[in-house]
């Protein structure tokens, strides 16, 4: 009996094949323990910018008190993206699409 599952190319996937469930696998990634790598990307320690530096940033632009908007505007650069394939081939993906933008076009 075989599972639907079995044809599936599994280069990518961390599963056992079936007929290798129930056996020990190979030895675990960094010994069984968190490696130094991981440990950075998960670290909680105290450190970056003060609130006091954060706010300070907050000075070089956008209504006071709150932080300046993204690198890429308000849409955080998703409004200039292109597509990709089709008839609108190499438009921007929402052209046209925004309220604003309706509104122009209609004053």
């Amino acid at each position: 009996m075989t599972m639907s599952g079995d044809s599936i190319p599994t280069e990518t996937v961390t599963r056992k094949p079936d007929a290798d469930v129930g056996t020990p696998g190979g030895p675990a990634a960094g010994g069984g323990h968190q490696t130094p790598q991981q440990a950075a990307i998960t670290d909680q320690s105290s450190g970056g910018r003060t609130d006091a530096e954060r706010q300070e940033s907050w000075k070089q632009g956008g209504a006071p008190g709150r932080n300046p908007a993204p690198i890429g505007g308000s849409s955080n650069g998703m409004s200039d993206q292109k597509a990709g394939g089709g008839p609108r081939e190499d438009e921007p993906v929402a052209a046209g699409e925004y309220k604003v933008e309706k509104q122009q076009a209609g004053a």
